[in-house]
């Protein structure tokens, strides 16, 4: 029996079965596994976990019929075993067999097809402790049984990962797998174990959370804890008492010794195991399998030996072999965790690594193990991470800017960690940037280093520190040497494209592409083409070269995407780039299917600030410019989302300025522009429309041939291009629009582009169109964006104060003009002034042309 068995006494039932303890757990989500239609069930987990009392529990509450065999020395051979489940089956009775004659006749396996053809039944046979036998062809003898007993249900439990773990057999049976994470109990099941045990004032979360719900730990709790009994309390008692049940069986043996030595390990192969423990690798495969016959913990991956096979201890097991070893011998155990790290580097483990090298105490190996899966950690490994790191002084943390990071990252992930977060990529970014100034640093030092600096600057919002600091790595990646290329391999590609985030966030898109097209170069395998190919194709479509994104979306609908990934993060550039391609066709549904793809995404990434061009264009186009203000003043104001760069928030304000030319609303359109970057490409053309809708050609031309001039993009060249010939029309200069045309018809033509065209009012796209330089084939179907004419109201300050005054107040004349402290004579003339240009008579028409006109709404 091994050191977590627990005795039990015998019931009537399945013939053989052992009686249920008491009290009993109740558990009917695991027996509504074990109802399941299939022929074998394999429960797998240490002893402990409570496989026996599960099967016993659910034998009991079907009164199936059937046997119950549990495996010990007498029968740990191949005849050994069928003698006894023949005597077994014997004895049951109940009409189990039809016949046993002719027994004696037959080989072994002949045998085992006549006891199969013989069950006269459904019939279950329930084989407990199976990793006992000795003989592997008892394994291969119970496939044959179920392949000629169309009536029996095998349930094997065992204590290995040996058992029935062929690919053949799964394909072959569909086995119902039950493992130890699935014995686990659940929060509630620990309450009614304690509540059992008559231990109702523990808490029972605090014990779930000790015992992570091993049913043999939460028992033992339950029967020495009190109710006083914190956290810290609890650990300890349970590590005392694995420590007495370990020192009681195995004392000061060699094994006794290897498990000690084996400790720091969190998951391990039989070489690691020898190295750490200093003996043969034969006797470590033959400890390791002691190991798990005896619970202590388990193989996976394979059997003992075998080259891919990981050996893990029960946590609980490991926690009271790592504290002995720490008191016998502190000096021993932090070199045994340093070897144990330096191991787990070079086997794909880089948290255990930094776990180990922090308890080891090298920090300088632990910043190197955590380098290379920085930005890929899972939530169950970041947990483990973050409490080895926070064991760290921040004082320490200074020398260390790779541990800063990972923890400025991993508390940036919640709102009660991010005032954290900023210290730490402070301290990061001022530490990277100490450290980069060693003339003695290395190549890959230097790289590393700007890595940090670059993502922690651009984390605290330093832009152009960001930026500078991307360009070290792009000139430090440039210039590295064969040797340097090697060490870093694998991971190249994913600190390249951190460099290609950085210049795009800083609206440098071109340099992005050039950044994320030589990561895609570096890209192993199609799984990390999943990072940069989607990237790729939103930069092309971004910039407005739709020939090369198209080749990019082609390339990523072929991709096999991770699971779920394709419509979350890792998706949603590929959708950006399918959405934007979209309204070149002018498929408004279609592109609006892409944004609502991932949109659930918005106030985790972002990538969202991205997308809202697309919405409004949609909203635009479908005559509803309001609502799509309304929706980029509330994802400008949500706090939930990642806050976009000053770059995308002068793009925002592009937008709001386009809509409010689509709603006539010209005054807020200009106003929209008039802040971040009023010179901007993006800018003029807001203006441009306006003086295009308020009828004044000869501002609009000078406007157009300004944008065209800081056009950084096919597209917005495109579009300033069409509106300087719109412009130029409508003053009579019919050659000069002509040219302009051209330059326009050459780039959308080189590009794919329609968008510009829906730039045009509807009145003058019909005027290009008679000029006949652009295919007629390209003016059909374009939507309506921007109104002929709108009337605009050039109010002085004091005129649109006034207004304002008149639309919020019911004051005389006389009263307004005390509060603004004018005469009324004064204040008659404004607002004479006022109506004039408003086109009314009188206060309500005036609010009413004010409202309509936006010019009493606050722009976003």
């Amino acid at each position: 029996m091994s050191l977590l068995d627990q005795s039990s006494i015998r019931v009537s039932g399945l013939y053989g079965a052992p009686r249920l303890p008491a009290p009993l757990v109740e558990r009917p989500r695991l027996l509504q596994l074990l109802d399941g239609p299939q022929s074998l069930t394999v429960l797998r987990a240490p002893a402990g976990f409570g496989k026996t009392t599960l099967v016993s529990q659910w034998v009991r509450s079907h009164r199936r019929p059937g046997v119950w065999m549990t495996v010990d020395a007498d029968c740990g051979t191949r005849l050994g075993f069928w003698r006894r489940l023949e005597e077994l089956f014997r004895a049951a009775g109940e009409g189990l067999l039809q016949t046993t004659e002719g027994r004696a006749a037959l080989d072994l396996r002949g045998r085992v097809i006549r006891l199969a053809a013989a069950v006269s039944r459904p019939t279950v046979v329930v084989v407990d402790d199976i990793d006992r036998i000795e003989d592997g062809g008892v394994l291969d003898d119970l496939l044959v049984l179920l392949r000629h007993g169309e009536r029996i249900r095998l349930v094997v439990m065992t204590r290995t990962s040996a058992a029935f773990s062929e690919p053949e057999v799964r394909l072959e049976f569909q086995p119902q797998v039950i493992e130890g994470g699935d014995l686990c109990f659940t929060p509630a099941e620990t309450a009614s174990a304690l509540a059992g045990a008559g231990a109702l004032d523990i808490d029972s979360d605090l014990v779930r959370d000790v015992t992570a719900g091993v049913p043999f730990a939460v028992r033992t709790l339950a029967a020495e804890a009190s109710p006083a009994d914190g956290g810290a309390a609890l650990a300890e008692l349970l590590d005392q008492h694995v420590k007495r049940m370990l020192r009681r069986s195995y004392g000061r043996s060699a094994f006794g010794r290897f498990l000690l030595r084996t400790s720091p390990a969190e998951e391990f192969d039989a070489d690691v195991a020898a190295d750490l423990a200093q003996v043969t690798r034969p006797a470590a495969v033959r400890y390791l399998a002691q190991a798990e016959a005896d619970g202590l913990g388990s193989w996976t991956g394979g059997r003992a030996g075998d080259p891919d096979a990981r050996f893990t201890f029960l946590p609980l097991v490991r926690s009271a072999l790592w504290s002995q070893l720490r008191h016998d011998g502190p000096d021993l155990a932090n070199e045994l965790s340093r070897r144990y790290a330096r191991w787990s580097m070079t086997h794909g483990s880089p948290y255990s690594a930094t776990i180990a090298a922090v308890r080891g105490g090298d920090l300088t190996l632990a910043a190197r193990a955590i380098w290379p899966g920085f930005f890929s950690v899972s939530a169950h490994d970041s947990a483990r991470t973050v409490a080895a790191l926070e064991t760290i002084p921040w004082r320490t943390l200074h020398e260390y800017p790779a541990l800063a990071l990972f923890l400025a990252t991993q508390y940036g992930a919640s709102d009660t960690g991010r005032a954290r977060a900023r210290r730490l990529y402070t301290l990061a970014a001022a530490s990277a940037r100490r450290l980069l100034q060693a003339a003695t640093l290395g190549e890959v030092e230097r790289f590393a280093f700007s890595v940090i600096e670059m993502v922690s600057s651009r984390m605290i919002g330093r832009t152009e520190a960001a930026v500078a600091a991307a360009g070290r790595v792009l000139q430090v990646y440039r210039g590295f040497s064969a040797a340097a290329r090697q060490e870093l391999d694998g991971m190249l590609a994913s600190r390249l494209m951190l460099a290609g985030h950085q210049f795009w966030q800083a609206g440098e898109i071109g340099r992005a592409i050039e950044v994320y097209t030589e990561a895609n170069l570096l890209a192993a395998d199609e799984d990390a083409e999943a990072f940069t190919v989607p990237l790729l194709a939103a930069g092309a479509a971004v910039l407005g070269n739709l020939p090369l994104a198209q080749e990019w979306i082609a390339r990523a609908r072929r991709l096999d995407w991770p699971v779920d990934e394709k419509d979350d993060y890792l998706g949603s550039p590929y959708h950006l780039a399918e959405a934007i391609a979209a309204l070149e066709r002018f498929d408004l549904t279609a592109a609006e299917l892409h944004v609502q793809a991932v949109e659930q995404t918005f106030s985790a990434y972002e990538y969202w600030a991205w997308f809202l061009p697309v919405q409004a264009f949609v909203h635009a186009a479908r005559g509803r410019p309001h609502a799509a203000l309304v929706r980029l003043r509330a994802a400008r104001e949500d706090t939930e989302r990642p806050p976009a760069t000053a770059e995308l928030r002068a793009v925002h304000d592009v937008v709001a300025g386009l809509l409010h030319v689509s709603a006539g609303e010209l005054v807020l359109a200009e106003r929209a522009v008039a802040g971040r970057s009023p010179a901007s490409a993006g800018a003029l053309m807001v203006k441009a429309l306006s003086a295009l809708a308020s009828g004044s050609a000869e501002p609009a031309a000078e406007l157009a041939r300004a944008a065209r001039s800081r056009a950084r993009d096919p597209r917005s060249t495109a579009i300033a291009l069409l509106l300087h010939a719109a412009a130029t029309i409508r003053l009579g200069e019919q050659k000069v629009a002509s040219v302009s045309l051209e330059r326009a018809a050459a780039v959308m033509d080189l590009n794919d582009l329609r968008t510009p065209l829906a730039f045009l009012p509807p009145g003058d796209l019909r005027a290009v169109g008679d000029v006949g330089v652009l295919p007629t084939a390209w003016l059909s179907g374009v939507p309506r964006l921007f109104p002929d004419a709108a009337p605009r109201y050039d109010l002085t300050a004091r005129e649109t104060r006034l207004l304002t005054r008149l639309a919020t107040s019911d004051a005389t004349l006389a009263d307004l003009a005390a509060d603004l402290h004018v005469s009324v004579n004064t204040l008659r003339a404004q607002r004479a002034s006022l109506y004039r240009k408003l086109g009314v008579r009188c206060r309500t028409e005036a609010v009413e042309v004010a409202e309509a006109a936006g010019i009493l709404t606050d722009a976003p």
